[in-house]
């Protein structure tokens, strides 16, 4: 589930979205299966909301997990595998997510596939 498809499953649900300050906030409770998401992809949904940019950092690495080179995410996408710090343009504090992928899996790109010499894949 991309942080898009999330908002819409929100307004569908009754479930409306605002921003307070650095904060998503849900007019009531959303869905339980949706919460998880909410959880994960607050930053995303703010992103959209304000029309900031969203970005995305490896924590291990420091690097940007973006298809952009500063690391900044698309909302209508899912979040790249190795993705574990978040935040909108502005934030003064990055969103961790350490069990983000266990929890969430569905809101994750499959992790990259490496070709080998004997033609089978192996992850990266």
């Amino acid at each position: 589930m991309t942080a898009r498809q999330l908002l819409d499953a929100l307004t569908a649900a009754g479930c409306v979205p605002s921003i307070e300050g650095e904060e998503l906030v849900l007019d009531t409770i959303p869905p339980a299966p949706l919460e998880p998401f909410v959880e994960l992809l607050s930053t995303g949904m703010r992103a959209l909301l304000t029309g900031r940019r969203w970005f995305g950092l490896d924590a291990q690495t420091g690097r940007g997990c973006g298809p952009l080179r500063d690391g900044a995410l698309d909302p209508a996408q899912l979040l790249p595998s190795n993705v574990s710090l978040l935040c909108v343009e502005g934030d003064r504090i990055w969103d961790r997510h350490p069990l983000a992928v266990v929890l969430t899996p569905s809101a994750f790109e499959p992790p990259a596939t490496k070709k080998q010499k004997n033609g089978r894949t192996a992850a990266v």
